[in-house]
């Protein structure tokens, strides 16, 4: 009966003893992997490149006191603000080609509307876009009641 026994605990202690004694290497080993796979998946979801554009020329570049009397995010493009942002449109297809593109755009009217130019030369790509309250100007304040040489 006491050879059963030994022969249990021997089953049973040896695998224990084993992962005991190789604990620390069998958890390096299972970090290196677990690390590989993380460094593959974010490979993944990395982009190749970020390019930062402006929005085209607005109409509070040519009327500074335009910000008196319009809200900043209300400020549209010019018609030379819409033709920049064709014009860089050309210049971005040039560098994506046919790759995949995302867009990330200020809610101001001036960014969407260099957006809208800016997708007509990628209708073929695989694109989308996201709304970023985050990217906008720095806000100051109103200063509609302000004097003009304050403003200045």
């Amino acid at each position: 009966m006491w050879k059963y026994i030994l022969s249990m605990v021997l089953v049973l202690l040896v695998p224990f003893l084993y992962i005991y004694f190789n604990f620390h290497s069998l958890m390096e080993k299972l970090s290196a992997i677990m690390m590989h796979h993380f460094h593959q998946h974010n490979k993944k979801m990395r982009p190749d490149r970020i390019i930062l554009i402006r929005h085209g020329e607005s109409e509070a570049n040519i009327d500074v006191t335009l910000y008196k009397r319009v809200p900043d995010s209300q400020i549209s493009l010019t018609e030379k603000g819409k033709e920049q942002a064709r014009e860089a449109s050309k210049k971005l297809k040039e560098i994506i080609k046919d790759g995949s593109i995302k867009f990330y755009v200020s809610p101001y009217l001036r960014s969407r509307q260099t957006y809208d130019n800016l997708m007509l030369n990628f209708k073929e790509n695989r694109t989308s876009f996201v709304y970023d309250p985050r990217l906008r100007e720095q806000e100051f304040g109103n200063f509609h009641h302000i004097e003009e040489e304050t403003f200045e």
